[in-house]
């Protein structure tokens, strides 16, 4: 028996045919990740007047509700926003890690040691033209290397706030 109804089926049959349908959409997404389980709200319907008295007229499938948790949903959010966060980090430091990196000579250990040695030779022959145009050439070239590793790490620090942006 089916009554017309705003909010729902109201023919028993239905309303079980949309709690299976349910069922089975949940049991068939069981192991599918961020899945969430739904219920169907059962209603009593309203029943009919008749001369000997109300007669039941089943129940109405009202509504289709997901299961779960805020808090939870919130924590989830939260650690996946960490690990984006601590992944970003590491690549960043790791683009960092190769501008400075010494063991292939990119840093500034080299220049640095090149130009404090040309001072030196100044030191002990003040009065050399060559020692004093070396110790130009060394301070030019530690400032060329200190503005190329500015330069790079600029770009890394502008790459990875673009990626938090994004």
């Amino acid at each position: 028996m089916i009554q017309p109804s705003t909010n729902g089926y109201t023919c028993m049959s239905q309303a079980s045919q949309t709690a299976l349908a349910v069922t089975s959409n949940n049991i068939a997404n069981v192991n599918t990740p961020g899945y969430s389980k739904e219920s169907v709200t059962l209603e009593i319907a309203s029943p009919f007047s008749t001369g000997a008295g109300p007669i039941g007229s089943g129940v109405t499938a009202t509504g289709i509700a997901r299961s779960y948790d805020n808090f939870i949903q919130a924590q989830l959010l939260n650690q996946q926003q960490n690990q984006s966060k601590s992944a970003s980090m590491d690549q960043t430091w790791g683009q960092v890690e190769q501008v400075l990196n010494e063991a292939q000579g990119i840093g500034l250990s080299g220049p640095l040691s090149d130009f404090f040695n040309a001072w030196n030779d100044v030191a002990t022959t003040p009065d050399s033209p060559a020692a004093r145009t070396v110790m130009l050439q060394k301070a030019n070239a530690l400032a060329r290397s200190a503005s190329t590793i500015e330069n790079s790490i600029v770009d890394t620090v502008n790459n990875t706030n673009t990626t938090i942006t994004a």
